[in-house]
Formats: C-alpha cells, sequence, structure tokens
C-alpha cells in the first residue's frame, strides 16, 4: 500500500541552505519537482516500498555524529560540517540537529522510522546520516522503492530506485557496507554510493555526482 510524504518546513536560511545541500540526490529530485506545481492542485508524494528485515536501531542517547558536505554544484564550492545529537524520551530516538535553529526534534521509533512511516527517507531531509532503510542492510542486501506524485485527477510516476549491497570496506575506520544506489527517472539515471556502519547503520560515507558527505567525528570513535 502507498505512503505519502509530506513537504518539510524550513523556517530560516540557515536551514535552508543546509536543506539544499544535504537533500542532493533521491530527495532532492522528489521536493523541487512538487514546488514546481501550482498549489491549486498540490500533489502528494507517495512511494511504494519492498517489505524490510530491520536490525533494531542502535543509536543510544548522548551519542553524537559530525559530517563534513563538499559540493561542487555551486559557485563557489561549499564545504561546511553537520552535527546529529541523539536523545531518548519514552519510545522515541530523538535527533536533533546541532547547526540548525529548529530545535525540535525528530522522533524515530524503535523500527526507525518517523511519523510518515517511509523507509526510504525521514520527512525531515534535514536528517542525513541515517535513513530507516539502513537498518536492513546486510552483505546480500538489496531492495526496491518507486516513487510518483499524486494529483487529484491522476498520477505521475517520478522514479524508480534499486539499493544492493556492492562490497564491504573499511571507512572512517570502522567496518562498512557498501551500498550502490540506482535512481531512474525519465529523463536520466543517476548512481549514488553509501558507506553504512556494520555496527550502528549510519552513515559513514556518501558520494553523488558533484557531492559527497562523510563522517569527521563522533562520540563512537575511529574517524577522521
Amino acid at each position: 500500500m502507498p505512503v505519502s510524504g509530506k513537504l518539510p518546513a524550513i523556517s530560516n536560511l540557515s536551514d535552508f541552505a543546509l536543506y539544499a545541500f544535504l537533500s542532493m540526490g533521491i530527495l532532492a529530485i522528489l521536493i523541487f519537482l512538487s514546488l514546481s506545481f501550482a498549489p491549486s492542485d498540490p500533489p502528494r508524494i507517495l512511494f511504494q516500498e519492498e517489505p524490510l528485515q530491520k536490525q533494531p536501531m542502535a543509536l543510544q542517547a548522548g551519542e553524537f555524529y559530525r559530517y563534513r558536505v563538499e559540493s561542487n554544484l555551486s559557485d563557489p564550492p561549499l564545504n561546511f560540517t553537520v552535527t546529529y545529537l541523539i536523545g531518548q524520551h519514552e519510545n522515541c530516538t530523538n535527533i536533533y540537529i546541532s547547526e540548525s535553529q529548529n530545535k525540535t526534534p525528530t522522533c524515530l521509533n524503535p523500527q526507525g522510522n518517523d511519523q510518515s512511516g517511509i523507509n526510504l527517507s525521514l520527512e525531515n531531509p534535514l536528517i542525513y546520516f541515517f535513513r530507516p532503510w539502513m537498518l536492513a542492510v546486510n552483505e546480500n542486501w538489496e531492495w526496491q522503492a518507486v516513487s510518483y506524485l499524486s494529483f487529484s485527477s491522476a498520477d505521475s510516476s517520478l522514479s524508480e530506485i534499486e539499493l544492493r549491497t556492492t562490497g564491504m570496506e573499511t571507512v572512517a575506520g570502522r567496518p562498512a557496507y557498501k551500498v550502490t544506489a540506482t535512481l531512474h527517472t525519465e529523463e536520466e539515471t543517476e548512481y549514488i554510493t553509501y558507506w553504512v556502519d556494520q555496527q550502528k547503520h549510519i552513515l559513514l560515507r556518501e558520494e553523488g555526482r558533484g557531492y559527497a558527505i562523510g563522517l569527521v567525528s563522533s562520540s563512537i570513535g575511529n574517524n577522521h
């Protein structure tokens, strides 16, 4: 059954800058296409996802993860860091972004999902170091999801994404699954590579056309 995704609210320019460059890749295509339509017929982003067998959430309260974002998609090129802080409240693993002026955390349930229930991404694309699908990655993993825009009159296909584990490597001093994502749209095919921590099931590094995101320091050690 399809699930729908909402467009995130951006409260200030700092959040917008983070959003624009941390959302490169999968979710950027969906959101920027959505914003181009007239408000009289606002579309919903719908996802059809294959089932996932996930590991339990491994994030713990008090942990932090700092990433460097590099992009040559702008002039001048961008190079900045973003830090994620982990909290806990009842059944929520709370994610805070240190650099953001919006201090309201995102609540993830024990399965790693926010209130949208989507596995491909979170409603807040500023949280880029973790996606729910990462909890399912193993040595022989592969998975597919399809996204499309739903209007009151018809549906319009956006993209199909295929993710599969293609190797095992050491990144930032930690064992990682190398996951290759192939994103098909009507116009082109894009490729993104993720390195997912084998223990924490979080992002260690991501590389796509014109950008890279990598873990530079954390409370779990062995970083660069």
